[in-house]
């Protein structure tokens, strides 16, 4: 007969070798499978600069650019025409310029002349009187005719009056001279604004007859065609960057609890990829997404091989 051995004890003894056996292997950390989508993390919209046709379209949507490299070319026939209307009309003020300069010239010599003359009328009503003597007589030893008393009344009379036209005179060209002075300050304005638009109108000539990529990205869309017209401000070249993509993970409402930023994650495409994308959590949402009910996470991960690609299906643990 054979002993019997309590079942108890077997039970021990197997746990005790379990152990003996398993004690040196490290326990693998707990990890969260989900999956997700892969997101451009920065896309720039290209809007037309002026209002234009467009003349060619050198990029079409997946294609990979340089920074600086020419996209798209504009017709800029009607900025070439604004800019020989603003050269136009800078030449046009230059000379009314010129012309309001020559008429203050011309108004203060008038000026000179007739404080010239108003001061010859003063000087003669303000003259000494005549002593009157008999007719024919002689005065001293001068050899003066004696002036007669209505020639001299006539001669006052005439000064009174020249005085009087040329105060007026003085009067009329001072208006006229700060009518010129406000519209040489005008002209001088409106000559300022002109060169001001030629300007603008040569700076956008030479910089906004073509559009180019600000960075390295790829073209995800292009609205518009050859031939079209553009107003300012209308899309026309969509761009993504793609050095680097955001990575959206679908969190179940009851695992988002153990999920926190920073969290390590390995991200691997669906489409049987062998090699893995390592990045951490950076954002988690606050609330479930209204139509699947779940959270969403997101995980920036580098990509300058270029081998992952906005809209793709991916697999990815998280570490908890």
């Amino acid at each position: 007969m054979h002993p019997q051995i309590p079942v108890y004890w077997l039970t021990a003894g197997l746990l005790s070798a379990a152990t003996f056996l398993f004690a040196g292997e490290p326990i693998p950390p707990a990890t969260l499978r989900v999956r997700g989508v892969l997101q451009p993390l920065e896309e720039i919209t290209l809007r037309s600069p002026i209002d234009a046709r467009v003349t060619a379209m050198h990029v079409e949507p997946g294609q990979a650019v340089d920074p600086d490299q020419i996209l798209v070319e504009l017709d800029a026939s009607d900025l070439r025409r604004d800019l020989a209307q603003a050269a136009a009309g800078a030449d046009q003020a230059t000379a009314e310029t010129a012309l309001a300069h020559s008429g203050a010239e011309r108004v203060e010599k008038a000026e000179t002349r007739l404080r010239t003359d108003l001061g010859l009328a003063r000087s003669l009503l303000n003259r000494p009187e005549e002593t009157a003597v008999e007719p024919g007589r002689r005065r001293g030893v001068s050899g003066h005719r004696v002036m007669r008393a209505p020639l001299r009344e006539l001669a006052d009379e005439r000064a009174a009056t020249a005085e009087s036209q040329t105060t007026k005179a003085l009067l009329n060209v001072r208006m006229k001279r700060s009518i010129i002075e406000t519209l040489e300050e005008n002209v001088e304005a409106l000559e300022s604004q002109a060169r001001a638009a030629r300007n603008t109108a040569e700076a956008v000539l030479q910089g906004y007859s073509t559009v180019s990529a600000p960075t390295a990205a790829t073209i995800s869309d292009c609205p518009v065609k050859p031939h079209e017209r553009v107003s300012a401000g209308q899309a026309i070249v969509t761009l993504i960057e793609t050095k680097r993509v955001m990575a959206l993970l679908w969190i179940p409402v009851q695992h988002v609890a153990d999920i926190r930023r920073g969290a390590p994650v390995s991200v691997r495409p669906a489409a049987n990829y062998r090699r893995a994308w390592e990045g951490e959590i950076s954002r988690i949402s606050l609330a479930p997404h209204p139509r699947t009910g779940q959270y969403l996470a997101e995980v920036i991960l580098d990509n300058k091989d270029g081998h992952l690609q906005p809209g793709m299906l991916i697999n990815a643990e998280i570490g908890l």
